[in-house]
């Protein structure tokens, strides 16, 4: 477990070293291609997970034991509620063209559908969350179980102040100009 901790510690320590020696950067107004990103190192989707695997691992103090099996599963839960958010996304997008048509000739009964549909992969992303958590006894302690069931809100809380700060930030520096 201490070596798992190191190693992360290790990895965001240096990507930390790495970026304070390269100049601040500026919030693209363009969204910033796939390659252009790669050529920087991680994505700001892939430091998040890292962040955010890295502050699960400490806030459940799992062990190594625990860290070997417990990860595999939840990756495989990340990877199914990916897959449910970008159906999620291309049903919202089929929803934005239907409004963009402002023809009236959408009916209550397709209305209706969407709703179905849209609340559906919600649903169904509660229930994969659900079944995941009580699947979780085998390799985490009760304490723990309960700690992962809070730990997204608490994490989302804190990057949430954090993204708040950086922007306060931002618009602070583009002020004094």
């Amino acid at each position: 477990m201490k070596i798992l901790k190191l190693l992360i510690i290790t990895t965001i320590f240096i990507s930390m070293v790495i970026a304070q020696g390269q100049p601040p950067k500026r919030p693209p107004i363009k969204p910033v291609p796939t390659w252009e990103r790669n050529m920087h190192g991680m994505g700001k989707a892939e430091r998040l997970r890292t962040i955010k695997i890295w502050k699960l691992t400490e806030y459940l103090d799992l062990t190594e034991d625990q860290s070997t099996r417990f990860f595999p599963r939840f990756n495989n839960l990340e990877d199914i509620i990916r897959d449910k958010y970008k159906e999620k996304m291309y049903l919202v997008k089929k929803i934005e063209e239907e409004i963009d048509k402002k023809d009236g000739s959408i009916t209550s009964r397709e209305v209706n559908s969407y709703i179905d549909k849209l609340y559906g992969i919600d649903k169904d992303i509660i229930n994969e969350k659900e079944k995941f958590i009580r699947g979780l006894s085998d390799i985490l302690t009760p304490e723990q179980q309960l700690k992962y069931l809070i730990f997204e809100d608490k994490f989302r809380m804190q990057m949430m102040k954090v993204f708040i700060k950086e922007e306060k930030e931002i618009k602070r520096e583009e002020d004094k100009k």
